[in-house]
């Protein structure tokens, strides 16, 4: 089921992910996201713990970054896809599909702030869609 993929192609994916991920939460929306989570709030044992466990956090966020390569470069291999255009499409559809549906119903279920949904879906579009087309192509 996942022959003929090209590995250096998803572990560049994962790496650019977990890249992608770092400028967009800690340098374009660190305070926006932080106040919108409610670190702000948190007091200093709260904090210590969440920095204590940052680097986990890091890990599984780059394990989420290989997960969703390894799925999206079989996704535009069985469409077809052979332009970094395309890809760049069938990551956003696999955005759309997946990261947008699941966060919208935190945000209306689970009642989480708006700006934490804009920016967490804006990120996974942003990610989705640059790793589809290198995924597109790099075989």
């Amino acid at each position: 089921m996942f022959t003929n993929l090209n590995f250096w192609a998803i572990l560049v994916s994962g790496l650019v992910y977990w890249i992608l991920g770092g400028i967009w939460y800690a340098a374009v929306f660190s305070k926006p996201w932080q106040e919108a989570i409610g670190y702000f709030a948190m007091n200093e044992a709260e904090k210590a713990k969440v920095q204590k466990d940052f680097p986990k956090a890091l890990a599984a966020h780059f394990l989420s970054g290989l997960i969703t390569s390894v799925i999206l470069a079989k996704v535009v291999s069985a469409m077809g896809a052979t332009s970094f255009i395309e890809g760049l499409l069938y990551g956003a559809l696999m955005w759309l599909a997946f990261a947008f549906t699941i966060h919208l119903n935190s945000l209306m279920f689970e009642k989480r702030p708006k700006p934490v949904f804009s920016i967490n879906s804006g990120f996974y579009l942003i990610a989705f869609a640059v790793i589809g087309g290198i995924l597109t192509v790099w075989r």
